[in-house]
């Protein structure tokens, strides 16, 4: 389709890895557990008696005590700071784990675009046979390109084939969805395919029945080319019977009779089947008419046999009844066409109609799908 295929193509953008941001993390809570350890061992120094202290037992009982509490206060502040620190660590820990999930799920978004890009290039290599029967679409049923459609209706199943292909490669890739966006986008692929099967399964159609069309005129002129020349030769068939004075001569004008009803019958067969094969074609009239003359040139043949037979009563009667009928068959041909063609685009008309009609909200269907796609693309 002309316009509608035209993919962009976007460069993926990857972010910053989970593990430069734990190293930074990890330093700081190293940094913070080397300066409280300092700090800590600082405050643990003992109390050593000055000289001249006082040697009582009180004074004894006052100096024994410092250790203990000096003691008590380490335990507490290194158990703040073993705290703190498991503090930090479970915060490292979460923050690395989060860092690991934000890396898995851009490894897994680059992981699925990358497919994306592989499904429409593969979607754009069928386009390039999808936009000529589009092309051809746009009067699929112009004499002059009957050709060109022929070659594009060889090659449809191929390119049904290939989008099927495509199809099957889609359902392999929803299990590489990273998010809603991705199932989304995947699944206006998805249908995107499935319309161009429709546009060119619809476009199959209406090349098979413009054949069918064209096939209907031809036979149809050339039955009808043959009803003329029937009834030319029965004119010249009469004349030569209204001249014969011999038998051979009489016997000649014969054949000539009997080669007109052949033709005419031959005729009659042709327009039979074609009403047969489609509906809505009628060739009533026109078969009338020739069953007419058919049944005149009998008596006409019977009249020459009654004439090489000496029966000059049943000639004349013979005769008259060709008269009759011959009469009748001119009066009815006043009323035919002098071409069935257009009896037979009547036939092929209002199917035609319904299948153009088909194709063009198939492709809007597809056009709008493509939209989606390539806004898709750029983000």
């Amino acid at each position: 389709m002309p316009g509608s295929f035209d993919f962009i193509h976007v460069k993926r953008h990857t972010r910053g890895s989970s593990n430069e941001i734990s190293f930074d993390v990890l330093d700081a809570a190293r940094d913070e557990l080397d300066s409280r350890n300092t700090k800590s061992s600082k405050a643990a120094k003992p109390i050593s008696a000055s000289k001249g202290t006082y040697h009582g037992v009180a004074g004894t009982s006052t100096l024994s005590a410092i250790p203990e509490v000096e003691k008590r206060k380490r335990q507490r502040h290194n158990r703040a700071v073993r705290f703190r620190v498991l503090v930090v660590l479970i915060a490292v820990a979460a923050i690395v784990a989060l860092g690991f999930l934000a890396y898995n799920l851009q490894r897994g978004k680059a992981d699925f675009s990358s497919r994306y890009d592989a499904l429409v290039s593969s979607v754009e290599q069928t386009d390039e046979q999808v936009k000529i029967v589009d092309g051809l679409m746009s009067d699929p049923f112009n004499d002059d390109e009957t050709e060109k459609r022929a070659k594009a209706l060889a090659e449809i199943d191929a390119v049904e084939k290939s989008l099927d292909d495509v199809a099957g490669d889609i359902d392999k890739t929803a299990a590489y969805c990273s998010d809603d966006e991705d199932t989304f986008a995947l699944n206006q692929l998805s249908d995107t395919v499935e319309g161009r099967k429709q546009m060119i399964s619809t476009a199959r159609k209406a090349f098979m029945l413009s054949e069918e069309h064209q096939q209907a005129l031809n036979e149809s002129r050339n039955a009808w080319t043959m009803v003329v020349n029937a009834d030319q030769q029965a004119r010249e068939a009469t004349a030569a019977a209204n001249k014969a004075t011999t038998d051979v001569s009489t016997s000649a004008a014969r054949q000539l009779t009997q080669e007109a009803s052949d033709m005419f019958a031959q005729a009659r067969t042709t327009l039979d089947n074609l009403q047969k094969k489609r509906q809505g074609l009628v060739f009533a009239d026109e078969i009338a008419y020739i069953d007419m003359r058919i049944e005149a040139l009998s008596y006409a043949m019977a009249t020459s046999d009654a004439l090489i037979e000496g029966d000059r009563d049943e000639a004349v009667a013979h005769n008259t009844n060709y008269n009759k009928l011959d009469q009748e068959a001119a009066n009815k041909a006043l009323s035919l066409p002098l071409m069935l063609d257009e009896r037979v685009n009547e036939a092929y008309s209002e199917e035609k109609s319904q299948l153009v009609d088909e194709y063009s909200e198939k492709r809007a269907s597809v056009v709008a799908l493509d939209a989606g796609i390539r806004a898709y693309l750029k983000n």
